[in-house]
């Protein structure tokens, strides 16, 4: 019996770019960086960054709709790394996918019965009868009037749209649904009508959900766990709260302290993120994020940090947490990093 639903392990993707004129060297885009993680079943989990990052392809590359130049992806315990493509169809039934954009997803042609029905009807040998009842129960699951299935997508507005995208990913009742940036386009109220019902359909379900965003409010608010990715790679993880509560790489505190706030309590301060993300073409040596680290150490301009595992789930990839620098309380922030 497998308790994980999804494990993937150092996870690479590259895009090749075209060769400079009179140049004979290939150059890459590094948008997946040896990434690993496992999630549990009826689990969320959240990946996070800036954009560039590398979030959005780490998340069709666990779909496999983009293919991985290597690592290795479990699901369900099997390896689906390199299934051929009949069988990976007979996957994909399990796990499904809500873009940003819901309205660019969908055929214009197309009612909403119809978007709504063509997993059934790809997957499943049900017939028409049985199909429309599973359509208008899905609907009515995700508070859509199933008596609107006949219209088309461009008569909704951009909350009902992502529901449809939601009832779409849902009609196969799939083990993972992923989720990229999906709030993000919508009104703030439209927002939390959104994020509670997947949190409701996760409990009436028991599907897993990969929250991709930066939306760190988002984050907390549905997310059992966290990630957070910077140029490629995993830099943090942990549970949600302690992830929010006590961030440990400087990278993740500066996402945090970047999120404005009503009002700031004077002793608190914020060490906000200063410069500009490298080029994922060519990065920087050693850690990724040195070039703007307001306490970095000699051996972080050479050297990329392993993971250490604190315990309790939690794991940062930073020379200050290493064993060999005395434990895991960082020094004070050096002049470079700017307060409010």
């Amino acid at each position: 019996m497998h308790t994980k639903l999804l494990e993937v392990t150092n996870l690479v993707r590259r895009f090749e770019l075209p060769k400079r004129l009179f140049s004979k060297q290939q150059r890459y885009i590094h948008a997946v960086d040896g990434v690993s993680f496992s999630l549990g079943r009826a689990e969320t989990l959240g990946i996070v960054g800036e954009s560039g990052c590398g979030k959005t392809t780490l998340s069709r590359a666990m779909l496999r709709l983009v293919e991985p130049d290597a690592g290795k992806i479990v699901f369900r315990g099997r390896d689906i790394t390199h299934l051929s493509k009949e069988e990976l169809r007979a996957e994909r039934r399990h796990m499904q996918i809500v873009f940003q954009d819901p309205f660019g997803s969908f055929n214009p042609r197309m009612t909403v019965r119809q978007l709504i029905d063509e997993p059934l009807s790809v997957h499943t040998s049900d017939d028409a009868a049985t199909r429309l009842e599973k359509v208008r129960d899905v609907m009515a699951s995700v508070g859509l009037d199933p008596r609107l299935s006949e219209r088309h997508p461009h008569e909704f507005s951009g909350g009902q749209r992502q529901r449809i995208g939601i009832a779409r990913a849902l009609i196969l009742r799939p083990d993972l649904i992923i989720g990229d940036e999906p709030v993000s386009a919508l009104d703030v109220s439209i927002r939390a009508q959104i994020l509670n019902l997947m949190k409701q359909l996760q409990a009436e379900f028991g599907a897993s959900y990969v929250m991709v965003s930066h939306d760190l409010g988002a984050i907390r608010f549905i997310c059992h766990r966290v990630a957070v990715m910077y140029l490629g790679r995993v830099v943090e993880e942990g549970l949600t709260e302690d992830v929010f509560r006590e961030p440990l790489h400087p990278y993740t505190k500066g996402l945090i302290d970047a999120v404005p706030l009503p009002r700031l309590r004077p002793e608190r301060t914020r060490q906000l993120l200063v410069g500009e993300m490298p080029s994922p073409i060519n990065p920087p040596t050693g850690c990724h994020f040195h070039p703007r680290c307001p306490v970095a150490l000699k051996q972080c301009r050479t050297v990329a940090p392993g993971f250490t595992d604190l315990g309790g789930g939690r794991r940062v990839t930073c020379h200050l947490y290493a064993p060999t620098n005395g434990g895991h309380e960082p020094p004070p922030a050096e002049a470079g990093a700017k307060s409010s």
